[in-house]
């Protein structure tokens, strides 16, 4: 299952510049260690910084889509996470050099129509690259960002910018909680909602749009996923010819490869896509943080989904 993206060799760049965003967020600017041009990247996109112990975390492009000659990036230090965005901010300095994935983008723009963009907290980092693409299409969209106050918002100056310019709505989550179901009502129907944030602010758009068309509701989580153990099944890998049971304590993708059915993958927690695989039969649980409703119809992520007796994948 290997594709173009795993076969290029690769990619190093170098720190430019870092700024304190908050307290907590530091924005990394990127260049190709030659100066050129980097790999074009689409809005929603997202780039893995390889760290040291071959540690892979990914992170939302920032910037404009149609600029090349950097890379902007915002991390989020978190205590009690998993240490990727703690090693970030420890060791990236101005200067270091850095390997990086490729862009990827499973939350790429509508061709056409309004777009309400939802962030919650660093959820933001999807939503700026977007808002700067459909601002240069002159295409209508609006951006709701609820935040801990001002402090507490990334990219404070270029936000305020847009909420002057009522292309935005800023709200300060400590004087109340937003009112996310009142926020997707208004919009008309054929709007396309797009969100990334915490798992409770994801719930609750989530909750909000439970009556809209699963096309036009789209959202994207770098949240660990959900434990790949649980039920035993069994797997027909009907292109490679092999059957076999997932046993209740490994995943999908660990039985895969005891299989000898190579499928590639990296993060290996439900964020990065690189695992995903065709199925043709079964009732999937899905337990990814990237895959829409429609694509979840006819793929899975193998490092964190199963299924519930048998599965047919298109391997």
């Amino acid at each position: 299952m290997s594709t173009l993206l795993e076969k290029l060799p690769p990619l190093y760049v170098r720190v430019t510049a870092v700024s304190r965003e908050t307290d907590l967020i530091n924005a990394y600017c990127l260049e190709a260690l030659d100066g050129a041009d980097l790999p074009a990247f689409t809005a929603g996109a997202h780039i893995g910084i390889v760290m040291p112990g071959k540690i892979t975390r990914y992170y939302s492009l920032c910037g404009s889509a149609h600029q090349r000659k950097h890379y902007l990036i915002a991390v989020q230090r978190e205590a009690s996470g998993r240490g990727g965005s703690l090693q970030v901010h420890r060791r990236v300095n101005v200067g270091t050099v850095l390997q990086i994935v490729r862009p990827r983008n499973f939350f790429a723009l509508p061709d056409a129509g309004r777009v309400l963009l939802l962030a919650g907290g660093i959820g933001i980092t999807p939503m700026m690259s977007m808002a700067a693409t459909l601002e240069q299409a002159g295409r209508p969209y609006h951006l709701v960002y609820t935040t801990r106050g001002a402090a507490a918002m990334p990219f404070r100056t270029h936000l305020e910018g847009l909420a002057a310019r009522g292309r935005a709505t800023l709200i300060d989550t400590t004087l109340g909680r937003a009112d996310l179901r009142h926020i997707v009502e208004r919009e008309p129907e054929g709007t396309h909602v797009y969100f990334c944030g915490s798992e409770r602010f994801m719930a609750g758009v989530q909750e909000a749009c439970r009556d809209r068309s699963p096309e036009y509701v789209h959202w994207e989580s770098f949240s660990p996923a959900s434990p790949a153990g649980g039920n035993v099944f069994t797997v027909e890998a009907r292109r490679s010819n092999k059957s076999f049971t997932v046993s209740g304590d490994q995943s999908l993708l660990m039985a895969l490869r005891e299989n000898r059915v190579p499928i590639e993958s990296v993060c290996e927690n439900g964020t990065c896509g690189t695992c995903k695989v065709p199925y043709l039969e079964g009732d999937v649980e899905h337990h990814d943080g990237i895959l829409s409703v429609a694509e979840r119809q006819s793929c899975m992520m193998a490092c964190v989904s199963r299924a519930k007796t048998r599965l047919v994948l298109d391997v």
